[in-house]
């Protein structure tokens, strides 16, 4: 009997290991339904024909208990022809609170007035009417979250290109956010970036609201620390859309730079 017994008990737990490998951990099935989500993220992106949209990025530094916020609000136009894209950025507004910098941040404040940005891929140019209507900057782009070198900014589709290089991915289920006064449905996924999409940490703890609908990246938040001679300063970063439509009556005119502008070339 008791042997009968024995040789039952090693039965069931040979089935039961046999169905734990083939069901994987409800870990591992957040982990990889979080990649599948991203990898539709990216198709929906690189499906885009046009996408034009009021969009924000916002910043908060904090060490030894001063703080720096800056939020800055644009409009963003993005074409798709021949498989390559162009984006154009119009700044609209940017804001700071400030309890050391605020020289900085006001120049900032300043060089955004009216300024628009074109971005072509492996190049883009700066037109900054309040330094100069008379000249444009040009420098190349990175492949890394700050992807403009002179210019403190993300816009939200951008974070894509990044998503091959995210390392602890698990998804969070759908949740309900605001997309300006709208309120929608979207799958939340978080993940780490390292370099060298993060240049100004050794890591950096990343959430991304991805619409349920259309897949496209709505809002993405990032923390992390930059650790400096025993000192930790705490970096918070937001941004997304406010309000956006897809493939929109767009013309390649809308992203030519003004002829008889003289081009300074910026590494």
């Amino acid at each position: 009997m008791r042997r009968a017994l024995l040789i039952v008990l090693v039965i069931v737990a040979v089935i039961a290991f046999a169905l734990l490998a083939i069901f994987p951990h409800p870990e591992e099935q957040r982990e990889q339904h979080a990649y599948e989500i991203l990898n539709a993220a990216k198709v929906a992106v690189s499906q885009l024909k046009s996408l034009e949209g009021d969009a924000f990025f916002s910043q908060s530094v904090e060490q030894d208990g001063h703080k720096e916020r800056s939020n800055t609000r644009f409009y963003m136009k993005m074409l798709k022809s021949d498989g390559e894209s162009v984006m154009r950025i119009d700044f609209k507004d940017y804001e700071y609170e400030s309890d050391a910098e605020r020289d900085a941040h006001e120049r900032m404040r300043v060089l955004l007035q009216n300024a628009s940005l074109f971005d072509y891929g492996s190049e883009c140019y700066v037109f900054t009417p309040k330094i100069s209507e008379e000249q444009i900057t040009a420098f190349s782009t990175r492949n890394a979250l700050f992807r403009y070198k002179f210019i403190p900014l993300v816009e939200p589709l951008h974070i894509v290109s990044l998503f091959d290089l995210a390392s602890n991915a698990s998804y969070r289920g759908v949740v309900n956010i605001s997309v300006g006064n709208e309120t929608v449905k979207a799958h939340e996924i978080s993940y780490e970036l390292s370099y060298p999409a993060i240049t100004f940490a050794e890591r950096a703890e990343l959430r991304t609201f991805i619409s349920a609908e259309d897949f496209l990246p709505l809002r993405t938040e990032l923390s992390a620390i930059y650790k400096h001679n025993d000192e930790n300063t705490r970096i918070k970063l937001c941004f997304g859309f406010l309000s956006y439509n897809v493939n929109t009556n767009l013309s390649a005119r809308d992203f030519r730079i003004a002829e008889g502008l003289r081009v300074i070339t910026r590494d």
